[in-house]
Parts: C-alpha cells; structure tokens; sequence
C-alpha cells in the first residue's frame, strides 16, 4: 500500500498534477518489456521488434514502473523538425536503446495515445489546418527505467493551401572521391515555415547533354534538409537547386540556386599517367613570307607558341588547317618539352586556323583553336632574306618592279577589271539588294571568265571583310561579317560558305542553296539574300544573308529557361510522356523575366507571336511550292526588335514536279521533327512542313524542351505508327494544343495549311493570357 501511494506521487508530479490514465500505464509496461528487446537487437529502426511481450498486463500492478527524474531534461525535449498543413514532426535527442512512448494533444483536450517507437522523431499525420498540437513523450531505459514526461511547445499547422517559403541558404558540406567521380552531400537551411517537403535539381549547363537533368523528391525526414549527389564529373560546373513543396504537392516556393565547380583530374591526382592534359594556351602566332615565294606561290613560315604548363605533356599535335581552299592541313608532332613550333613554306589562305592538342598516357587534352586572318600581303620589306637592297639603281628598280607585280597579283584576286550596274528589285523595300546598298545592283566580270555573269546579287571580294564564326556544321561554316557599300558605308551581315576541301557534289548542293534563295526573293519573315559569289577559287562560293542580333530562337528560348532558373518568380514545370516515364525534360516559366537588363519583358502574346511570324514565312515559301525540310527553332533567327525569320534553305528544294521531293542517298535527318511519311517514305511536302511546325509551337510554348526526349531515333517511326504523339504541355491550352494535334495528323491532307495556322494563331492572340502562360504553378 506504501509503494502504491509513493507511486502515485511520483507520477502526479512528473504530469503537471494530472493522472495517468489507464492505457498510458499499459503502455509504459509494455515499453518496459520492449526496451529489454530493444537492447539486444543490433539494428534496429523507428519499428519495434516483436519480443513476445504480453499485452495482458495488469494495470493496477504499478510496482514494475520505475520513474527515474535524473535524466538529463534537454536530451528528451522534443522539437519541431517540421510541418505542413496537415503533419507535424517532431525530433529529439537521446542514446539508442531507448523506448519512446508519445501522446499528443489539441489544444485543452485530453492527451491521446499516438505510438511507440526506438527512433528520436516522431510524426503525426491527418491534423487539422491552422491548429495548435503538442506532444508528450515517455522514455523507457533499458534498465526498465521510465523517463519523463517531456512536453513540447505548441506548434499551429500551416494554414490550408499555404504556399512554401523559399530554401534561404544551400552549402556543399562534403566531397567524396569514389573511383573518378565526386559525391557531394547538400545542405540547406530550412525556411521559416519549417516546411517537410522539397524537391531538387541540378544538371551541367556546360555540357553537350543540357536536357538531362537529375531531379530527386526529398519526402523522407531522414533526407530532411540534404542531399548525396553522386557520379559528379571531374571539371564540371553544376548548377543545382532547392524548391519547397506544399504538403499536397500543389504549390511550391521560389527557387534557390547554386553552383558547383567540381575539382578537374588533375587538381586530385596532379598526374599525367591518369589525367588528361589540360588545354594549352597559345600566346602567339605569327607569320612572315618564306624564301621560296615567288610570282605565282605565296608560301609562309609560321611560328606558333603557347605556355609551358606546370606539367608537361608527352606531346603536341599541332595543325595549322587553311579554310576555304584547296590547301591541305599541315601537322607537326612536338614533343611535351617544347613551347615554341616552326613550319616553314607553308601555303595558307586569308582565314586559317590553328590547333594545338597536348597528349599524354592519361588521355588527350581538348583543342586549343584560334583562328587567324590575314587581311593583308605582308610587305616584302619584312622578309630579311626575299630582297637585298644594293646600292645599284639597277637593282633598286628591279626589285620594286617585283613588287609592283606581286600586290597587282594579290590586288587581281580581290578586285575585278570591270563593273556594270544592274538595277536590283525588292518589293519589300527591305535591306535586300541595291535598294540597302547601291553598289550591290552590279555585275561582275572576271578575268578568269569568258562572258559577264549578269547576276544583281553577285559581289566583288573586297566588299566583305570576314570575322569570327558563328555556327558550324558538317559541311559549311557561318562566320559574322561587314558587307562594304561603295560608298564607304558597311553593315553586318552572316556570310555562309563550305569548309576547305568541299567535293563536287557539296559544291553543287551549294550553288542550289544560293538559286533557291535568290528565287524566294525578300520576305520579312525570312532570312533574305544580300548577295553570293559563285567563284570556286579563293573565297568563294559563299552567301550573304542577314545577320539576325540575337541569334536562333532555340538558344534564345533556352536563354531564357537558363536564366529563369535562377530567377526568384521562376516555377518549374516537368514534360514527362505517359508512356516514357523513366526521363523528365525541365522547363521553367515565369510571367515577368529579362533577357537582358535592359530588355522588354517578355509576355505570352510574344511566344505566339513568334510562332505566327514563322507561319507567315512558311506561308510565303509554301505559296512558291518550296518545302522546307529542316523546319525546327534551331533553323529560325531573331532579331533585335523581336521579329523571327525563318533560315536554313540548306535541305529545301522546289517541288514543282508532284509536288513531291523524294530523298536519296544517306545523311542526317532531323527525324524528332520530320513527318510520319517522311520517316517511311521519305517525302516531303508542304504538309510535312506543317507537321514540323507542330514540334516548333511545342519548344516555343516548352521555353526551348527537347521534343521526344525520352525516345531513341532510331524507334521514332514505330512510337509515331502506334499513334503516340507529345502530351500537351501544362502551360498550354487545349486550343493552343490542338493546333499541335492537327499538325500532328497521320494522313497530310488532314493538316491545315499554314495560312489556316497563321489565322487560328491570330484569333488566340486576341486573348493570349488564356491559351499559354509564362507562370505555371502546381
């Protein structure tokens, strides 16, 4: 009876003057028996094992209850970890071997019975929104002691359909070596909501594989607040990023972002045996005039240096590739010790380039490239060796007489005897032809040439001055440059030519891209012609087109998502095909964003704005009976003042006859784009035109997304057979997205056409805001 009152006391005053209730009692003892289990179990979790421990327990039997108030209070004070709307977790410190007993609470209600659990949080779930709760716990010892009660604060849940607070801070707090990749463990701080949930990204923006991103949903609170990123590679900047999450997965907070430069190879094992070299620096190439020149074979030494690196490599490659020209590459092996490489009478053209690979048994270093540009002869007075100056009269005119004859020879190949003017027509008034500039209404005549080539577009050598390159493919290269006026005016321009060394055949495909282009004629939505030259020898042939500011729309659009991305409004929405679920194309969308700081915003109504722009060239060529072919965002341009133009005539071709143009022979297609009877059959039409309209509206509304990303294209043609065609993107109405269906239509007649696409894109402008959104939020 003694004990029984002693007990009594005890408990009365570790509950704040209240009694345990019988089921609490019931509980205590059978957390005693469990604790014995608890302490022989090695690994155990959250779960308690099962110890055959009788549920039968005599209540009224207080004596195997042994409150111990010496323990520590602070290790058994439970503390928010986190919450939502409908879920409170709590967290506390103590040793393992420990059994917890937990009740909770509304507030002035009676403490109900939640669970018992090894593990030091504890969550309860299916709570009200905007409420306040607060846990108790019980700790049972091993030694069957029983610790507490421990009381936390009062938490209220979030309100109902809150929106998350943002991450305010993101470290990397460990790197891990494993093999030649790094694991990085992220943390962040909690925002002040103390929210449970968050998703995270990251990806290489640098890489050739921009759209693979590695998204993982952070739901467990043993991952709460960090992340292991694993198969980091070596050199590699890495953006990653932090979003909050409702607790119904609706909403979520604004970005925050970081970047990660992971240590190159050599910076880990400063060893050559394993590691690549890195990149070499040139610092200097220069030129002069070899001994062997002479009238009719301007050759040159070249002398190319670079700096010596703190380790050496085995070797040097090192070229010096001429473009444009018939001339063969010239190689040089140099072994690692060196910095300094001669060649000597080497034959180069105008524009050559360059580069410099360092190898060793780790591996091979990227190329160094720099490209030169002699805008000019060199002056024979350079040359130490070419002409010694006597003081003989004689041999003071003979030499000048060289040199006469040798700048008329370089000024003959870049300059012709004789020009004609030829009015130039341009409907548009647009900067085509001799109404941009008056001296490109002309003619040419080369000495070279038997008869005048009466062409209003051709144009004379020394009219364009070449600058850096701009784009590349397999067989031609687009470099900026200055178009000359006579009368001393210039304007920049995109000059297309062929790589050195072209065959007949790409030679012919040429000259018919420059036909087909000069038969389109001007057109505002259209990349228009400036001029060509059809001279095979020194520069030609190239064309000159318009040179559009800010590039293709691809890389535009995707400037934009790069830049969203760290943009606090940006939201994230994921494009995954139902049927191809094991890879997630990114998008990010936000209503207000810049470009530039010193942009326009851009708004809804310019995305179709865009995409109505290139119906209207598309209308305009299709109205010609030219098909396209290589219709993607990629092969459409922008301007400064927000206009699109359609570019790329490189695959189109005239299909007067059936209106059909059938492919042979082999070479790379654009399939993820390309119709279904282009894929089986290989023809094109207008209406196959119109299909690969559909995937350009959808990376225009999906901010630059890779179109089929999850499917190979080699299984394009079976996915599309089965009927399978992209799902609507989230930011996207079901008008907007039925216009992409009907491109999308398996027979071409049912296609519109793309002046029925231009008026179905004009009637949505009316009201842009409700058929695509620049803010999606769920």
């Amino acid at each position: 009876m003694i004990k029984i009152l002693i007990l009594v006391l005890i408990i009365n005053t570790y509950c704040d003057c209240q009694e345990i209730s019988e089921e609490l009692k019931k509980k205590l003892k059978e957390a005693i028996c469990e604790s014995t289990c608890i302490n022989k179990t090695d690994n155990f979790k959250c779960t308690i094992p099962k110890c055959n421990c009788s549920t039968n327990v005599t209540v009224a039997n207080d004596a195997g209850i042994n409150f111990n108030r010496t323990y520590e209070k602070k290790l058994f004070e439970p503390k928010l970890l986190c919450k939502t709307h409908d879920m409170l977790t709590f967290e506390w410190k103590a040793k393992e071997g420990f059994v917890f007993v937990v009740e909770f609470r509304l507030y002035e209600t009676t403490w109900m019975f939640l669970k018992k659990i090894s593990c030091m949080s504890s969550t309860i779930r299916k709570l009200t929104p905007d409420t306040n709760y607060q846990i108790r716990l019980w700790a049972v010892s091993s030694n069957q002691d029983v610790f507490g009660p421990y009381q936390s604060k009062w938490i209220k849940t979030s309100p109902f359909q809150y929106k998350p607070l943002p991450v305010s801070k993101i470290n990397v707090t460990d790197w891990r070596l494993i093999g030649n990749n790094y694991n990085a463990l992220i943390k962040w701080e909690p925002p002040d909501d103390q929210n449970c949930f968050y998703n995270f990204l990251w990806y290489a923006p640098n890489s050739d594989d921009f759209y693979n991103f590695k998204e993982y949903e952070v739901r467990n609170r043993e991952d709460l607040f960090q992340i292991n990123i694993p198969h980091l590679e070596f050199g590699m900047n890495y953006s990653v990023s932090v979003r909050s999450v409702s607790g119904d997965f609706q909403r979520e907070s604004e970005e925050t972002f970081m970047h990660i430069v992971t240590p190159t190879c050599l910076e880990v094992y400063n060893n050559l045996t394993i590691c690549e070299p890195l990149e070499p620096l040139i610092l200097s190439i220069e030129e002069t005039l070899s001994d062997d020149s002479d009238l009719t074979n301007l050759t040159y030494n070249v002398k190319i240096a670079w700096e010596k690196p703190l380790l050496s490599p085995d070797n040097y490659s090192v070229y010096i590739i001429p473009l444009n020209s018939s001339i063969s590459d010239v190689y040089q092996n140099v072994p690692g010790n060196q910095t300094v490489c001669y060649f000597y009478n080497v034959p180069i053209d105008v524009i050559y380039q360059v580069a410099i690979m360092a190898s060793s048994p780790g591996g091979n270093s990227t190329y160094a490239i720099i490209e030169k540009i002699i805008r000019s002869s060199p002056s024979w007075s350079n040359s130490n060796e070419i002409l010694i100056l006597t003081g003989s009269g004689v041999s003071i005119a003979i030499a000048l007489l060289i040199v006469i004859v040798l700048l008329h020879r370089r000024y003959k190949l870049t300059k012709s005897k004789s020009i004609t003017e030829t009015p130039a027509s341009n409907d548009y008034g647009s900067n085509i032809g001799g109404k941009f500039f008056p001296g490109l209404g002309k003619t040419l005549k080369d000495d070279c040439m038997s008869e005048s080539i009466n062409d209003e577009w051709e144009l004379i050598d020394n009219q364009i001055v070449f600058d850096k390159i701009l784009g590349e493919g397999a067989f031609g290269i687009v470099r900026k440059g200055y178009l000359k006026n006579f009368d001393g005016s210039e304007a920049i321009v995109a000059i297309k030519m062929l790589k050195g060394n072209p065959t007949g055949e790409e030679i012919k495909q040429f000259e018919h891209e420059i036909e087909i282009m000069k038969s389109v004629g001007p057109h505002p939505h259209l990349v228009s012609l400036l001029g060509c030259s059809s001279k095979l020898g020194y520069l030609g042939p190239f064309l000159v087109v318009e040179f559009c500011a800010k590039g293709d729309l691809q890389s535009y659009l995707r400037a934009v998502w790069e830049r969203l991305v760290g943009q606090p409004s940006a939201t994230r929405y994921i494009n995954t095909p139902s049927i191809f679920e094991d890879i997630k194309v990114g998008n990010y969308f936000s209503n207000k964003i810049y470009i530039l700081s010193d942009e326009p915003l851009l708004k809804p109504s310019d995305l179709l704005s865009f995409a109505r722009q290139i119906t209207m060239g598309m209308e305009y060529l299709s109205n010609l009976r030219v098909v396209h072919r290589d219709l993607a965002a990629r092969n459409v341009l922008m301007c400064e003042n927000g206009t699109v133009k359609v570019a790329d005539f490189g695959l189109s071709r005239d299909v007067y006859q059936d209106n059909i143009y059938l492919k042979t022979g082999a070479g790379k297609l654009p399939v993820k784009w390309m119709a279904l009877e282009s894929l089986s059959h290989q023809q094109y039409t207008t209406q196959s035109d119109v299909w690969s309209f559909g995937v350009v509206l959808w990376e225009i509304v999906t901010l630059g997304g890779n179109p089929y990303a999850t499917i190979s294209p080699g299984d394009m043609l079976s996915v599309l057979r089965r009927g399978y065609r992209m799902e609507c993107p989230k930011n996207c109405s079901d008008e907007l997205y039925s216009i992409m269906q009907m491109c999308w239509r398996e027979t071409p007649i049912e296609r519109p056409n793309f002046n029925e696409l231009r008026i179905m894109l004009e009637k949505l402008l009316e009201d842009e805001n409700r058929y695509v959104t620049l803010d999606v939020r769920y």
